[in-house]
């Protein structure tokens, strides 16, 4: 066989191996490290071919996302938040049924059925904050905070994560837990919390041509987390603490604002607020040397 051949054979198979490497890349789907991304990085819907071929009313993609849980609302020019109007229903049916996504630009969307998988991990995530009995609010012993509160969560969680996956023992976070509280100003706790957090939490796509899918909550509740108190000891943080600082914010940057690391009695670590505003691994390192083991 002649040197063409074998090139050409060669150029093949180069193909396949790197349109594989890429597919593998494409379908490889962490839904936490989504959660953690998500104020800052959200991603748009995609649709697979098979949807798109068969979608041909906006009556059809309306059922197609009830099926799927998924609410669509704009913020008009007063602030208020309403349902799409015809044109955006005629845009987004138009703007997904032809929609193309390169391989290069896949990782930025996000289909239905992952969609389904990052809901669900949401509300196991969400739900093991909550309390699972009665308690009562004591400021002795609790910081009670509001804001963007969901998001914070999953940034904890995927800072324990990465505390427990390195086996990192001179940095830790304090409990915190989720509280909703009701139009009587009792909080759900249990079952009832449950039951609540699945009626309020929902995922939501903004109006096009921003096709983004978020997480949003409403109705007539008001969400809290509660994180346990802790001193901050006016010392130096000792090496091993420096070390897994280091460590942590190269594997999960977050942001490393002044007064939201701790100092205990040993010297260890405390991360006491935890919130991820799309800061690099060399931003978040930075700062961690600027503000806090200089």
């Amino acid at each position: 066989m002649s040197y063409k051949y074998h090139s050409a054979i060669a150029f093949i198979l180069l193909n396949i191996f790197f349109n594989i490497q890429g597919m593998e890349k494409v379908k490889k789907f962490d839904p936490l490290t989504q959660l953690y991304r998500w104020e800052c990085s959200p991603l748009s819907l995609s649709l697979n071919k098979e949807i798109q071929d068969n979608l041909e009313t906006t009556n059809q993609l309306q059922e197609l996302f009830q099926k799927h849980n998924i609410q669509t609302n704009r913020i008009n020019v007063w602030g208020i938040i309403e349902p799409w109007e015809t044109n955006e229903w005629n845009q987004a049916l138009l703007q997904l049924k032809n929609q193309e996504i390169s391989l290069e630009r896949a990782e930025f969307f996000i289909g239905l059925e992952n969609l389904a998988i990052l809901y669900k991990e949401a509300m196991s995530k969400l739900k093991s904050f909550l309390a699972k009995s009665d308690f009562s609010f004591d400021e002795k012993y609790y910081i009670k905070k509001r804001g963007e509160i969901i998001s914070r969560l999953f940034t904890y969680v995927k800072l324990r994560q990465a505390i427990k996956n390195e086996k990192l023992s001179h940095v830790y976070l304090p409990a915190k837990f989720l509280g909703i509280r009701k139009k009587d100003g009792t909080f759900a706790t249990g079952e009832e919390a449950e039951k609540i957090l699945e009626e309020i939490i929902k995922l939501e796509i903004g109006k096009p041509p921003f096709i983004k899918a978020r997480l949003n909550y409403s109705g007539d509740y008001t969400l809290f987390v509660f994180a346990e108190r802790k001193q901050n000891h006016r010392r130096s943080f000792n090496q091993e603490a420096r070390k897994e600082l280091k460590k942590l914010v190269k594997k999960v940057p977050f942001d490393v604002g002044y007064g939201n690391i701790f100092v205990d009695e040993n010297g260890d670590a405390v991360i006491i607020d935890t919130e991820f505003k799309g800061e690099s691994k060399k931003s978040s390192l930075n700062k961690l040397k600027d503000r806090y083991i200089s």
